[in-house]
């Protein structure tokens, strides 16, 4: 696995803007890797990658909502045009829900949110990125993050 975090490797990282998905996304570009950031919050994303040493990879930021299956795809893309592989693909972005509701038309809002972002977005980060990167030459994995929140839900 050590050949996939080197210097020159490619990692698409989704929820990218904060938490571990910035951290990762700042490891993986000080370690001279390129990064594809994704993230909803564009102006947080920007934020984040403008905030990063140069550790001699470039780094690209895009909007992705990953609850949308052709932002993936979008991603993968551009990611595959600017640099030819995929070594890393780090599904991250995940949302938790509001405690308090009100109405049961919020309830329902906010769960179908939760599952676009939590259970969506993993499948169709998977979907677009999987087969690419089983075609490519070069080492790759993917790593798919989660909370306890999905265990214990609170």
């Amino acid at each position: 696995m050590s050949k996939v975090f080197v210097k020159g490797a490619t990692a698409v990282v989704t929820g990218a803007s904060s938490g571990i998905g910035r951290a990762a996304s700042e490891t993986f570009a000080k370690l001279g890797m390129n990064v594809v950031m994704g993230d909803i919050d564009e102006s947080k994303l920007r934020e984040a990658a403008e905030s990063f040493p140069d550790g001699g990879g470039q780094v690209i930021t895009m909007k992705c909502d990953v609850g949308n299956a052709g932002h993936l795809t979008a991603l993968k893309d551009t990611a595959y045009a600017e640099f030819g592989q995929v070594n890393v693909l780090m599904n991250n972005a995940g949302v938790s829900g509001e405690r308090n509701q009100g109405s049961t038309s919020k309830f329902l809002d906010n769960w179908r949110h939760v599952f676009d972002v939590n259970f969506w977005g993993q499948r169709n980060g998977l979907e677009a990125f999987v087969e690419p990167m089983k075609e490519q030459k070069q080492a790759a994995v993917i790593i798919n993050t989660g909370s306890k929140q999905g265990i214990t839900n609170p």
